[in-house]
């Protein structure tokens, strides 16, 4: 999961969870309080019935309440027998079950105008439509009888409003958690575009432009700390890269010179003179050794300035056929020589490609020979063909293949698969080349090998517009 995603998950969990802790209490607080709303007009409606109560001259005659206070409320009075004193309309219109709890004596242990400080409150939905909340006590009178009240009041509009308010809140959380998911995301986003220009910025720095720097402000920030340490790491790797380069391209040069005279004086001695059959031999492979050495200088030569790209690529248009071909002739002895079917099948038409015709040939040789040059039974065959967009060549043989631990790594300088193979063999220069010479023409290549069985080549190079002014960002899978 990408980061910015794992903060906005986070900032919308913590959101939720502190939205959700206030969401709650502010419900809580509302539904005490209407109730406490309630129980306080509850108190109100006993205080003013048993004033009324207690003053009448005689307790059983009628006595008067304010209308409206017993307009929609529920009032029942009960002697010490509980036998019925007062009923309001409401208590008469939905009468409570003489059975049911709220009838009992235990509702009554609480006395009005004492020091007791427990009401029983009591929900009761006495009709379907209509729900109460009750409050349930005793008053002493002047004879010192205790008698019973239950005042009742009608609730359907804290309900209401209860039910109205937990929709409110849910209907409000869901809306605020999108709204914080979206600010999470935009914040994190924003948070993290330093990181993404500093990604970006290191992508676009390679071998060949290690000089380039992350450009971002110093604001004494993490980030600004972060690109610090970067450049600086990048200054580090270019001093290395440098001297691995200069280290190079010096042997190179020193030992260009000596290795020219010695096979220069070789090539005089052999051919100014008769030697014993043993010393020729050894003569001709002290020569074909230093012929060695002197291709791998000049391939390293070459390389070190790719790299540094010391030399600009001399674009031009030609005929890919017309090279392809010269290569094929050139190898086909030494495929005939090893006995192997050597094929190529090239378009009927001329294909012309834009690149620089004598770095692409080097290229195509090097993966042509390879193929050559490791494969003792069987064949080669090689194909060049037209897509869309692409040129493709595609060299496949019969060789002895290269492990998958291995594929990998035969775009790696130096690297030799087998390592018991002689100097004559390679270098493990060759295709570290060839990749750089197809990247430059912004192309691609990859290689797929079986080990025993063969190797298939694939290069992949534009084919339409001038390649130094196309990038290879779609570059197109094998087969």
């Amino acid at each position: 999961m990408k980061i910015g995603y794992k903060l906005t998950l986070f900032y919308t969990l913590l959101s939720g969870v502190i939205l959700a802790i206030v969401s709650i209490s502010y419900y809580f607080h509302i539904n005490h309080t209407l109730y406490s709303v309630a129980d306080d007009q509850l108190r109100y409606i006993v205080k003013k019935v048993t004033d009324n109560f207690v003053n009448s001259n005689n307790v059983f005659e009628t006595f008067h309440i304010e209308e409206d206070l017993i307009d929609d409320d529920w009032i029942l009075m009960l002697s010490p027998d509980k036998k019925v004193v007062f009923a309001s309309a409401s208590a008469l219109r939905f009468p409570i079950d003489a059975n049911v709890q709220v009838t009992k004596t235990s509702l009554f242990n609480y006395t009005f105008n004492s020091s007791s400080t427990n009401a029983y409150y009591l929900f009761w939905p006495v009709d379907k439509k209509v729900n109460y909340r009750f409050l349930a006590g005793n008053f002493r009178m002047r004879d010192n009888q205790y008698y019973n009240i239950i005042v009742g009041i009608p609730i359907n509009h804290i309900i209401s409003t209860i039910k109205q308010l937990k929709y409110s809140i849910i209907v409000g959380f869901i809306i605020f958690i999108s709204l914080f998911s979206f600010a999470g995301y935009a914040f994190s986003r924003y948070s993290l575009q330093p990181i993404l220009k500093i990604t970006e910025s290191i992508n676009k720095i390679a071998g060949h432009n290690l000089s380039s720097r992350i450009n971002m402000p110093d604001n004494g920030d993490e980030i600004g700390r972060l690109s610090a340490a970067i450049n600086d790491l990048f200054n580090r790797l270019e001093k290395s890269f440098q001297m691995q380069r200069q280290f190079i391209s010096d042997v190179s040069h020193e030992l260009k010179t000596p290795l020219a005279i010695v096979k220069l004086s070789l090539d005089n001695l052999l051919n100014s003179r008769e030697f014993p059959a043993d010393t020729e031999n050894s003569l001709l492979s002290v020569l074909e050794t230093t012929r060695s050495m002197d291709m791998l200088i000049k391939k390293l030569l070459l390389l070190s300035r790719l790299e540094e790209m010391q030399n600009p690529l001399l674009f031009e248009t030609f005929d890919l056929n017309e090279s392809l071909n010269t290569i094929y002739e050139d190898l086909l002895p030494l495929a005939e020589n090893k006995f192997l079917k050597f094929s190529i099948d090239l378009p009927e038409s001329p294909l012309s490609i834009s690149g620089d015709r004598k770095l692409l040939s080097i290229a195509f040789f090097n993966v042509i020979e390879n193929a050559v040059k490791y494969t003792s039974t069987g064949g080669i065959s090689i194909r060049l063909e037209r897509t869309d967009k692409w040129i493709r060549l595609q060299v496949k043989d019969s060789g002895i293949g290269i492990s998958k631990t291995d594929t990998p790594k035969v775009f790696e300088r130096f690297f030799r698969a087998d390592e018991s193979r002689n100097l004559s063999e390679g270098f493990g220069v060759g295709l570290s080349i060839t990749r750089k010479i197809i990247e430059l023409h912004y192309g691609r290549i990859e290689l797929i090998s079986s080990l025993g069985i063969g190797t298939e080549c694939l290069v992949c190079l534009p084919a339409d517009q001038p390649i130094q002014d196309h990038r290879s960002k779609d570059s197109p899978k094998n087969g």
